[in-house]
């Protein structure tokens, strides 16, 4: 049971933070919203990266496993965006 919660708390953290990554982008002019998307999630998956990488033992390699299931889950997040996103705005 603590596992699943710990997955979904952590699967919870990435998808806000390409939210909030996307929403910022979107403040820009120039960023249309795919572009947004697209950058929001590659953006928030490099702070997943870094974070990987940040609490890794000395001498310890790279989990190769996490960076994976990084990059499965912002890959997902961005194809679900592209068809709905709570910050896609109505015209």
């Amino acid at each position: 049971m603590k596992v699943a919660v710990l997955l979904v708390l952590v699967l919870l953290a990435m998808r806000v933070t390409s939210w909030a990554l996307q929403w910022i982008l979107l403040r820009h002019p120039r960023v249309g919203g795919k572009g947004a998307i697209v950058a929001g999630n590659l953006a928030a998956f490099g702070l997943f990266s870094v974070l990987v990488w940040r609490t890794l033992a000395p001498g310890e390699p790279m989990d190769t496993d996490a960076l994976l299931f990084g990059l499965v889950v912002f890959g997902l997040c961005a194809t679900a965006d592209v068809f709905w996103t709570p910050l896609r705005r109505k015209a």
